[in-house]
């Protein structure tokens, strides 16, 4: 259990983002201080006294041109992690690159709990762990068979008040080649027609978001993923700009600011969640 030093005590909003650092893993200063509603000069000053206790390492993300930068990225050490009541023998290591993705694609995850808290939709389910939205399909490519793994970077589980939908999540920073992309929605889509989401995750109302740094990549992927369906689109899959996934306005998640892959969709801008009514 945290206790107070000898020379301050603790705030008192430490142990919830302590234990939102743990159910994520990294998150930046940014990501904290809208989780606990303090500012990120706040989070980071007392921050600094956990990584002489080490409980926290701070982490260096490799950003690619034209990102946001990410500033302080936290993590626990094992000794942090026995701190909020959990026993983690060795923490996740991550290279400076996956640091990046992983704080990018955490961004959804903060923004929806956000979203949560104020009552407008609620949260079921966030998943990152790659054992636990892992599967695969075979494709015929060039007549041969492939196989094709389906791992998403996240899983969300939501209600916007019309029952609960699953959305996947792919964060895509532009390293993986349009091709492979098309490879993969192709994947997701036979994945769909064969029940997959149903046998895997127990969900019959299923979307694939991908979240996109420049507006040229997302029509690019869009219409790979039309490709994928031979033309006839598909409201499977779902594309946006990762700047309207900001922590600091998490209603922006709500707007009119994703493209699906439907041949009739050609600069239309649809709602996730038409339901709710954006504040």
């Amino acid at each position: 259990m945290l206790q107070d030093t000898l020379l301050a005590r603790r705030p008192p909003w430490l142990p919830a983002a302590l234990v939102a650092l743990a159910r994520h893993e990294v998150l930046c200063s940014r990501q904290l201080a809208a989780l606990v509603g303090e500012s990120e000069s706040t989070v980071e000053a007392t921050f600094d006294s956990l990584l002489r206790e080490g409980l926290l390492v701070v982490h260096q993300p490799l950003m690619r041109a034209n990102e946001r930068a990410l500033g302080m990225v936290y993590a626990l050490t094992r000794r942090g992690y026995r701190a909020v009541g959990e026993s983690r023998v060795h923490p996740v290591r991550r290279s400076s690159l996956t640091v990046a993705h992983d704080v990018l694609r955490n961004d959804l995850g903060v923004v929806l709990e956000l979203l949560d808290r104020r009552g407008l939709l609620r949260l079921l389910e966030w998943q990152t762990a790659r054992s636990h939205l892992a599967d695969a399909v075979w494709l015929m490519e060039r007549s041969h068979a492939v196989r094709v793994p389906l791992v998403a970077d996240a899983l969300a589980v939501v209600d916007a008040g019309d029952g609960p939908s699953t959305l996947l999540i792919e964060t895509d920073r532009g390293t993986v080649s349009e091709k492979r992309m098309a490879l993969r929605y192709r994947g997701y889509q036979s994945w769909w027609q064969d029940g997959g989401p149903l046998r895997r995750f127990g969900s019959k109302r299923l979307r694939v978001l991908t979240l996109v740094p420049n507006e040229a990549r997302l029509e690019r992927l869009r219409l790979a993923a039309l490709k994928a369906t031979d033309g006839r689109g598909s409201g499977l899959f779902w594309f946006a700009l990762e700047s309207f996934i900001d922590v600091t306005r998490p209603s922006g998640l709500l707007l009119a600011c994703w493209r699906v892959s439907r041949n009739d969709s050609d600069g239309q801008l649809d709602s996730i969640f038409p339901s709710i009514r954006t504040p």
